[in-house]
């Protein structure tokens, strides 16, 4: 995770389990968008508890 956040070219996140036990695939529903993890905590810090 720490080469993810550092923005490495070659890091990788792994989903599931290596040797599984039936196939899964990945909903179009999910998509994964790049972050500047110090904006994210300052947004989380700053309005994690705001009244929705």
């Amino acid at each position: 995770m720490n080469d993810y956040l550092g923005r490495s070219n070659s890091s990788i996140i792994v989903f599931g389990d290596a040797n599984p036990s039936a196939t899964f695939t990945m909903p179009d529903e999910i998509a994964i968008y790049e972050f500047k993890y110090i904006e994210l905590r300052k947004e989380l810090q700053t309005h994690f508890c705001e009244d929705n």
